[in-house]
């Protein structure tokens, strides 16, 4: 076998490399289940997997094809916290291999290494949970390789066809990011089209914009029609149009870009601020560049292009919210931007005037990889530090914090049975891990509400069933007590437990059997 063709093999075998490392990098996070956004599509799946149908028996915002796969993972793998994390790592893992090709597409095997630990090391650390924000980024990923698939240019069916069939799924996950997603791809397929001659550029174009368009419309036709069959027109359009842009969206202008909101205060340590806070430069620098060579881009420059529009569109997405955690979920895309920019500075002349000063240059790119390295060592320790304590549970074993502990033992201890066997609890405002951990329905549509937020026929169908005393046992974050859903609790049901800022509530007419203390915990 040649060099050249050596060469070749290695770098077929760089991706499956690269991806199996992540897989067991990501498989080093503790069980530790997310109280926001995990615990709610987890429990929503759950809820899918015991034959309830989305927006019709459980409210939900988002688009459904998420749920839908982690009730297809339990199914597989069985419901249990460790099943849905390995479903999760497996595409993360994919995810890293994706962004290295596509990086490695525009820049060198350093920038590449580079922005690939970032995204692996520094950006899931934020939110190491199974989320449809994360599934979003790999199919946007996804989306560019199969778009910008060198080996794949001259097909203008297949190609873009398949792009479009992913693009409506990454819809049919998320559906505010996923639309600029879907509005990237006729763009990526407009400055693609820019080497064929001027007579059949036309043509090819929408050619490959009408098999992309097809293919994503058959998706989201599949996708919403289905849901609205199952639950109502008017109940998919109120969860996904309707509640979303009149009762969800917070003003962005009161968020700046980055910014540590109080609740995910705990995950500050797992990032580097300072990187969020520049990885706008990228675009900046990117862009620049594009512009200068704007006249005398070839394939190569075509990509970036592309990559560049790809990352803009992505950062405009988390628009509604844009934290520091949600700048997590773009960063990948702003970080190949960021990798060409590094790549053009590594390769300039000026370096050709310092003794070795390529090779310094390179080490510096590859000293930084190091340091990212460590830091995603450290995010696994201390991710293991923040949920020391270890219970086995009705959704498998899992790792909380000691007030998440002392919190599910408590209602473990009230939890009340009811004839048939079944529990009914409802927690409010959210924590639907309890659900999960302690095999309890939820007695309502809701696994999260605000009655400060939500409108007024959601909040009353919340308060008909607390009235009529239907749930055995209500868990009550105590700082809402005084809202209209906190007073009802107060009125209806006998406070009898506290713990971790909630406070414990059974039905007047039952007090909760006790149950032995059976879940071991090690710390």
């Amino acid at each position: 076998m040649g060099y050249p063709a050596a060469r070749v093999r290695i770098r077929s075998l760089t991706s499956p490399l690269v991806a199996g490392l992540a897989f067991a990098y990501f498989l080093a996070y503790p069980l530790a289940i997310g109280r926001a956004d995990e615990s709610h599509l987890l429990y929503g799946a759950k809820r899918i997997m015991d034959g309830e149908v989305i927006y019709k028996d459980f409210f939900e915002i988002l688009t459904p094809l998420s749920f839908y796969l982690f009730a297809g993972i339990f199914r597989i793998g069985g419901t249990t916290l460790l099943a849905a994390r390995v479903g999760m790592a497996v595409i993360d893992a994919l995810g890293c291999a994706l962004l290295f090709r596509l990086t490695r597409q525009v820049s060198g095997a350093a920038e590449a290494t580079l922005a690939t630990l970032i995204f692996a090391g520094i950006c899931i650390p934020t939110w190491p949970y199974a989320s449809p924000h994360w599934i979003s980024t790999i199919l946007g990923l996804l989306v560019a390789a199969v778009t910008l698939a060198r080996s794949w240019s001259a097909s203008s069916r297949a190609r873009p066809l398949v792009a479009g069939v992913l693009a409506g799924v990454a819809v049919g996950v998320q559906q505010q990011r996923g639309a600029f997603l879907a509005a990237w791809l006729p763009l990526a397929l407009y400055l693609l089209a820019r080497p064929v001659p001027r007579g059949a550029r036309g043509r090819t174009f929408g050619t490959e914009l009408a098999w992309g368009a097809g293919g994503g419309a058959a998706v989201l036709v599949a996708v919403l029609g289905h849901a609205a069959w199952t639950s109502s027109p008017a109940a998919v359009f109120d969860a996904l149009y309707g509640f979303s842009a009149k009762y969800y969206p917070l003003d962005p202008r009161g968020v700046p870009w980055a910014t540590v909101l109080v609740a995910t205060q705990v995950w500050r340590r797992s990032t580097w601020i300072w990187l969020l806070w520049i990885s706008p430069l990228f675009l900046v620098g990117e862009g620049l560049l594009l512009l200068r060579a704007r006249r005398s881009l070839d394939r190569r420059g075509l990509e970036r292009a592309c990559l560049w529009l790809l990352a803009a569109l992505m950062a405009l997405s988390i628009w509604y919210l844009p934290d520091f955690i949600h700048v997590s979920f773009v960063l990948p895309f702003l970080l190949i931007p960021g990798a060409s920019v590094v790549h053009a500075l590594r390769s300039a002349p000026l370096w050709d005037r310092v003794p070795v000063g390529r090779r310094i240059a390179t080490a510096g790119v590859w000293l930084a990889a190091l340091a990212v390295a460590g830091q995603g060592a450290a995010n696994v320790a201390y991710a293991r530090a923040i949920a020391p304590v270890r219970l086995e549970t009705s959704f498998g074993t899992v790792r909380l914090d000691p007030d998440m502990a002392r919190l599910f033992e408590a209602v473990r201890r009230q939890l009340v049975r009811e004839p048939d066997g079944r529990s009914l609890l409802y927690s409010y405002p959210d924590d639907a891990w309890l659900y999960l951990t302690l095999a309890a329905d939820d007695a309502t549509r809701y696994s999260v509400l605000l009655a400060h937020l939500y409108p007024a026929e959601k909040v009353q169908e919340v308060i008909g069933p607390l009235r009529e005393r239907r749930p055995g046992t209500v868990v009550l974050f105590t700082p809402f007590s005084s809202d209209s859903v906190g007073r009802v609790v107060e009125e209806e049901y006998d406070p009898v437990e506290e713990a971790a800022l909630h406070r414990i509530y059974v039905r007047r007419e039952a007090r909760a059997p006790r149950t032995p203390a059976a879940a071991s915990h090690v710390p």
